[in-house]
């Protein structure tokens, strides 16, 4: 039985998709912080609304975790607020480099990677005497703490804290085993001076925060008696510290 051939045609668009990653803040983050992870989503450069995209954490650029997944709004632009955690299914994240991705899902259209490094909060004390003389060797010490796990602070030991009076730097100590440290300074004149401690910062391998204390007060310029104090048989003037 014959049959006539029969034919029909229609068109379809291709569009180009685009998934475009970014980061805030950028380069380093500290675990305990929130930052903030945008995807925006387009097609032939127009805006890809009410599109589910998922959100990947690859733990030192090997592993992906799952972290969370936003829909994209009229802009196309998929946001998501996330907690740096200090550990992600039992991998610990600072002292480490990742990268973070985004998918457009279920197409599996996938973004650039963004590269982060993670680093332990750190906390640094200072302490100064109230009151110090002029000529006379006083203390300053301190503490070097970081947060090995959420609201857990530990000291930070054999770190080079940096001791500074206005701005001046006066000596660099290590820190022991508790993260204690201590230096020993003296004023030749009165006048006032500010006590700076600061903590650089280290690398990935034992990565952390610069941190900075300044002496709870100004050293403030001290009102000199008209008459010479005479002190074990010496003339020393009076430096105050508040």
């Amino acid at each position: 039985m014959p049959y006539l051939s029969k034919s029909k045609s229609a068109t379809t668009t291709a569009q180009e998709v685009t998934v475009t990653l970014e980061v805030s803040p950028t380069g380093l983050w500290v675990a305990g912080q929130t930052v903030t992870l945008r995807a925006k989503v387009t097609a032939d450069g127009s805006p890809v609304a009410n599109h589910p995209v998922r959100f990947w954490f690859i733990v030192k650029k090997v592993n992906a975790k799952l972290i969370g997944g936003v829909s994209t709004n009229s802009e196309g632009v998929a946001e998501l607020k996330w907690t740096v955690p200090w550990t992600l299914n039992g991998d610990t994240l600072p002292c480490y480099e990742h990268k973070l991705q985004a998918e457009l899902y279920p197409e599996g259209i996938f973004s650039n990677y963004v590269t982060i490094k993670i680093a332990y909060p750190t906390d640094l004390s200072l302490n100064v005497p109230d009151k110090v003389l002029v000529g006379q060797s006083f203390r300053i010490s301190g503490k070097l703490l970081y947060e090995s796990a959420k609201d857990t602070w530990s000291g930070l030991p054999n770190k080079t804290v940096n001791i500074y009076v206005n701005g001046k730097l006066i000596k660099s100590v290590t820190t022991g085993s508790d993260g204690s440290f201590e230096v020993w300074h003296t004023f030749d004149t009165p006048g006032t001076y500010t006590i700076t401690a600061e903590f650089p910062g280290e690398g990935l391998a034992t990565a952390a925060l610069a941190k900075t204390a300044v002496s709870p007060a100004s050293l403030p310029r001290p009102t000199i008696s008209p008459l010479p104090q005479m002190i074990a048989g010496g003339l020393m003037l009076l430096a105050g510290i508040l």
